[in-house]
């Protein structure tokens, strides 16, 4: 059983094998290693070398002849102490570079009827209590008026979520303007000129933005504080400009 816990150290099974063997042996040859070890003599002539190299194994020349012998087990330990203070050394910069991977946005992509329905149940997984963003017509078509009035809106407002959008002036929008209490939302319509708004984004959670493109069937889920916080600041810029 010793070789499998050595194995948790750095030492493989032939090597614990091998140092096994000369703890018990005391001082050998190498004959004796491998008649000791079951091992090959060939393969432990190679095995003393890389346990010399680690420090584990000792040589003393006898009558013309090469002997190994094992050094103390404590070795092992010190080892290990070394390895654990080289270690301390360099986690600041380890966690630094942990930090910055941390820092990366988070993309998931999502296509399909499924996929943009994962998108919404996302946002509604939300603990935030408001979300804001721009919002086109694109969902009428592609997930029907039903699925927002009988599912989304009503799961939104259970949750005590309040939701500001802002959207390109139609007939829609200016009806369901209307509803604006009953809905738990507020909505300003703003002309975008001889642009097009052509997908939703929505910011909800603390750093989470959802993108849909309904024409396209496609949509992402993007984690970063950087772009939510920046789209926010153009957001409430635009807010406080439409009337």
């Amino acid at each position: 059983m010793l070789k499998n816990e050595l194995a948790d150290f750095g030492l493989n099974q032939k090597e614990s094998k091998v140092y096994l063997a000369l703890l018990e042996l005391g001082e050998a040859s190498v004959l004796s290693i491998a008649q000791k070890s079951g091992l090959k003599r060939t393969s432990v002539y190679n095995l003393l070398e890389v346990l010399k190299e680690r420090g584990l194994v000792g040589t003393v020349s006898k009558r013309k002849k090469q002997n190994y012998f094992a050094q103390n087990p404590k070795k092992i330990e010190s080892e290990l102490e070394e390895k654990q203070l080289k270690l301390k050394k360099i986690m600041p910069e380890l966690l630094s570079l942990a930090n910055l991977i941390d820092k990366k946005p988070k993309i998931q992509y999502f296509e399909g009827v499924g996929g943009i329905k994962s998108i919404l149940d996302d946002e509604l997984a939300s603990n935030q209590h408001e979300f804001i963003g721009w919002c086109t017509e694109g969902y009428r078509e592609f997930l029907g008026e039903r699925y927002f009035m009988d599912y989304f809106t009503p799961k939104r407002i259970e949750k005590k979520i309040y939701f500001r959008f802002i959207t390109p002036i139609s007939d829609h929008y200016q009806m369901l303007q209307t509803r604006s209490q009953q809905h738990f939302w507020k909505i300003k319509m703003m002309s975008f000129g001889e642009l097009t708004l052509e997908t939703d984004i929505v910011l909800y959670g603390k750093s989470k933005i959802s993108i849909i493109s309904y024409s396209e069937k496609i949509g992402l889920i993007v984690e970063s504080a950087t772009m939510f916080n920046t789209l926010k600041a153009i957001f409430e810029s635009q807010w406080i400009l439409v009337e």
